[in-house]
């Protein structure tokens, strides 16, 4: 009978045995007979000495051994000799290459043992033993070292440490590649930890930092000044706020003067532009007369910032309906800002560029125009240089 006799079999057979059956438990000889206390003290007996064959050898354990432990785990698993399961995934851990896959496998499925066995305490301890041992060996930006570090982020959070897991995802973040897109996933992670906490100053850092470190023909460049610029002005900083629109939009025009060509994202140079001005404008819409400070020195220098121009003032135009001082200084601060983009536009341009580009300039007048209607009448063309005159 194959349950009778099992510890006699020979070794090869009885290693098949145990890697293809679910547990030495399952064998039966007939429906109702499970394996008797007898049959496996003998093979408890086999088992031990075969294991400790398998761990006295060379490493790595290959996975033929593997799988005859997991049987062997499974065994004891059955028998309820739960620490001595425990014990053996614990040893057999230690023996495994942790450059190969099959070692992180084995220590998520020691965890869930810690777990389903009463030793949740123990998780944590071996989450990060584990983080450790593959930053160093494999590296802190591998995949399987994020992978582990982001268990034990979610491990803190679900004690209800979001302090610890703040302070560990920094400590990962910092370990990372600044130029690499693993740096700025784990950034915006780090913000809505921040932002979700209330700690919109941290969450500030944190995104300065990323955008600092990144190229203004990089996907992302535009929309991490945009984040950062609304993070300055919600925190009552719209100097702030302007000086990071206008110094990417400067560095923006610098690049696509060197090379004419789309940038990330599939967009024109007044795609990318327009969103900047249209950020700047906002900012100064919801700012009072005394917070005003003019802009200057955009640098004007490819045809489309015509239409660059245009959007700014419309821009203004729609941000002035923001209730911010009184009626009269609020018309007069987005004229000024208005007239300022004209004038600067207009002065960029030769006589004959201003002549080829007839159909720009008549919008910018336009637009002008209709900002001023009511109270404000500036005595002023398209070309002009002089600076505006109001009628009383």
């Amino acid at each position: 009978m194959a349950a009778i006799n099992l510890h006699t079999l020979h070794s090869d057979i009885l290693h098949e045995l145990l890697i293809t059956c679910w547990d030495l438990v399952s064998l039966r000889v007939r429906s109702s007979h499970r394996l008797q206390e007898r049959e496996f003290a003998a093979a408890n007996q086999y088992i031990q000495e075969s294991i400790s064959i398998v761990l006295a050898a060379s490493q790595p354990i290959y996975a033929d051994q593997r799988a005859l432990a997991r049987a062997v785990i499974r065994t004891y698993t059955a028998a309820k000799l739960s620490q001595e399961a425990t014990e053996l995934e614990e040893t057999i851990l230690r023996h495994l290459n942790p450059r190969l896959p099959a070692h992180s496998v084995w220590a998520k499925q020691l965890i869930n043992t810690y777990r389903s066995s009463g030793h949740a305490q123990k998780t944590l301890c071996l989450q990060l033993e584990c983080w450790e041992l593959y930053k160093t060996v494999v590296g802190s930006g591998s995949e399987v070292a994020l992978d582990w570090a982001r268990s034990i982020v979610r491990g803190y959070q679900l004690k209800g440490e979001d302090g610890e897991a703040i302070k560990f995802h920094q400590t990962v973040r910092s370990l990372l590649d600044p130029t690499t897109a693993q740096y700025v996933a784990w950034s915006r992670q780090l913000i809505q930890m921040h932002q979700k906490y209330n700690q919109p100053g941290e969450a500030l850092v944190v995104t300065e930092e990323v955008w600092r470190h990144l190229q203004p023909d990089t996907t992302g460049y535009r929309a991490w000044a945009v984040q950062l610029s609304e993070q300055h002005d919600a925190l009552g900083k719209p100097d702030d706020a302007l000086a990071v629109i206008e110094a990417a939009w400067t560095d923006i025009a610098a690049e696509l003067a060197r090379f004419p060509r789309m940038l990330p994202g599939g967009t024109g140079p007044e795609e990318q532009g327009s969103c900047l001005l249209r950020h700047i404008a906002d900012i100064n819409g919801r700012r009072t007369p005394t917070q005003y400070k003019r802009s200057s020195g955009f640098p004007l220098s490819f045809p489309e910032n015509f239409g660059l121009a245009r959007l700014l003032i419309s821009g203004t135009t729609y941000s002035s309906k923001a209730e911010v001082g009184t009626t009269g200084d609020k018309d007069e601060t987005f004229f000024s800002l208005s007239y300022n983009m004209c004038t600067t536009v207009t002065s960029t341009y030769t006589v004959a560029t201003i002549t080829n580009s007839p159909s720009a300039l008549s919008r910018i007048h336009r637009s002008v125009v209709r900002l001023n209607q009511g109270r404000l009448a500036p005595t002023m063309d398209a070309t002009s240089r002089a600076a505006p005159r109001y009628r009383n």
